[in-house]
């Protein structure tokens, strides 16, 4: 029974920060982290032309994406959204 309610408060915990990420994160961000972690392999500047926005505001997205979460990385963006199911994994 301990053990039940010890998953169940994790499962609660691990919601809530999954939460807590999306109210963080804003429209444009969360685009632009789907067309990072997109199986295209966009550059920035493929992106910024999708975006329809220029190279310097993607690079602004990206930074405050990083700063916001400590992200280092696009591997560590592209497992930060896996982790926050941001984005979704082709079966």
């Amino acid at each position: 029974m301990l053990a039940k309610a010890l998953v169940t408060e994790s499962d609660v915990q691990y919601n809530s920060a999954k939460e807590s990420v999306r109210k963080r994160i804003t429209e444009r961000e969360l685009q632009f982290i789907r067309l990072v972690c997109s199986d295209e392999e966009y550059t920035y500047e493929n992106i910024a032309h999708l975006m329809e926005v220029s190279r310097r505001t993607v690079d602004g997205y990206r930074t405050a994406v990083f700063e916001k979460f400590g992200i280092k990385s696009k591997t560590g963006l592209v497992l930060f959204a896996i982790r926050n199911e941001l984005i979704e994994i082709p079966a």
